[in-house]
């Protein structure tokens, strides 16, 4: 690390570039862990013969679909509600018969 007043210290700006640089490498990273445990779900269900049903009534809205909150109405609960969205997937994977370390990898 760099002293503040050192002479080899990056300028400030710098290193508020260097710190949304990180930040948006570990939002990118958890990204694809989501989507990579939602795939290995979705997968595992698939293999038992178990299907989810919509989470709501919107058309065209899935569990696995990572643009669904785009698609739902201004009249659905989830409607800019992203945490009431997972929480709803959240508390469906738990009543599924899946992996413990799906559920885990969840956040549950």
């Amino acid at each position: 690390e760099y002293e503040i007043n050192s002479p080899t210290s990056p300028p400030l700006a710098t290193k508020e570039k260097m710190k949304e640089k990180k930040r948006r490498q570990r939002k990118e990273a958890s990204k694809r862990f989501n989507k990579a445990m939602k795939r290995e779900l979705k997968e595992e269900l698939k293999r038992k013969g178990i299907s989810i049903p919509a989470p709501c009534s919107c058309k065209g809205v899935s569990f696995f679909d990572p643009v669904t909150q785009k698609l739902h109405k201004n009249n659905c609960p989830f409607y800019n509600n992203p945490k009431g969205y997972h929480a709803a997937f959240i508390q469906l994977v738990k009543g599924l018969n899946v992996s413990e370390g799906i559920i885990k990898s969840l956040g549950v």
